[in-house]
């Protein structure tokens, strides 16, 4: 891969969860008024994650801004409603790379993070977005950083075009994950005979618990 290196990923994660409204409109000033619990980034200047909270989210604007690329998952209708009362500014909108939105539009379907991950690198979200709100800090942290690296390696995939999903089927576009672990291999390889399954395939339970992370030091409360 021989894109820029001055890219970054993130992902964030809010204090709660995300408001349901038939009116569009209504849910995106809902979600505007949301508060970040936690924000995790890859910059692949340095390969390094960093965190960023409310204290320091000023550090995380400043870095859009510097940056020529940021990549994310649904960043556009969520995300960047959020960040946008901490100081983004509207002209990253041009220099962002939204993979939800590409496929989105591409496709016609929503294809979530969760599936998305799971049929290209055999495993999914470590935590789901309803677990999240109620995770200790230390897990959310894990979380977080576990969807941005997710994000991180479907970009990578995307950019190599090795990525798939336009094979995805409208049965697993939606929540499988509890119907998951009751398939064998075999089954999941009927399912879905172009996806990275294999051994990795129970890795979304068990594929960040020795990253080398120390998560206890994940910063201010």
């Amino acid at each position: 891969m021989t894109h820029s290196k001055n890219v970054i990923v993130f992902d964030l994660e809010t204090k709660t969860l995300i408001p349901k409204f038939k009116d569009k409109k209504k849910e995106r000033k809902e979600i505007a008024k949301m508060e970040i619990s936690v924000l995790c980034c890859y910059d692949y200047n340095n390969k390094k994650y960093s965190f960023f909270n409310e204290k320091n989210i000023k550090e995380f604007i400043s870095l859009t801004n510097k940056c020529e690329k940021i990549i994310g998952y649904n960043i556009l209708d969520f995300d960047y409603l959020v960040l946008k009362k901490y100081g983004l500014l509207k002209k990253v909108i041009k220099k962002s790379f939204d993979i939800f939105d590409y496929i989105r539009k591409e496709t016609g379907e929503w294809i979530s993070l969760d599936s998305l991950s799971m049929v290209n690198l055999g495993r999914g979200k470590l935590f789901k977005g309803k677990e999240m709100v109620d995770l200790k800090k230390a897990d959310l942290y894990k979380g977080c950083k576990a969807d941005v690296q997710n994000t991180k390696e479907l970009y990578d995939m995307f950019y190599d075009k090795k990525l798939k999903y336009k094979h995805l089927t409208s049965a697993w576009k939606q929540n499988y994950d509890d119907e998951l672990i009751g398939f064998s291999r075999g089954e999941c390889r009927n399912l879905f005979p172009k996806g990275k399954f294999g051994d990795g395939i129970y890795n979304h339970i068990f594929g960040y618990e020795n990253d080398g992370y120390d998560y206890r030091d994940c910063g201010d409360d």
